[in-house]
């Protein structure tokens, strides 16, 4: 949760933490806003809240090595959805084969 300078809740539904753009996912886009010299870094204002992930009301190495690490996880998890896919479609297809047969 986002809070004001007054330690108000700052409520935004559609927020994510890392998904910078806001098209509802984090990814390498996400990510190339974050760092040293880009566009986020330092204090936290504005949309790059989204990337104080230890809320300490700082972005440094420590946010950008959890970001890096979302994003690795997600495109894993994104392959290794897509190969599942593709086993299991491999796999039927070989079965029916052998049916037919």
């Amino acid at each position: 949760m986002f809070t004001t300078p007054y330690g108000s809740p700052i409520i935004e539904p559609e927020t994510h933490f890392g998904d910078y753009d806001g098209d509802g996912d984090v990814d390498s886009t996400d990510d190339a806003s974050l760092g040293s010299g880009q566009t986020c870094w330092g204090t936290p204002t504005g949309a790059c809240r989204v990337f104080d992930f230890n809320s300490d009301g700082t972005l440094d190495s420590s946010d950008e090595t959890v970001m890096t690490a979302l994003v690795a996880a997600v495109s894993t998890t994104f392959l290794g959805l897509v190969m599942g896919e593709s086993m299991a479609l491999i796999a039927s297809e070989s079965a029916r084969a052998a049916l037919a047969a």
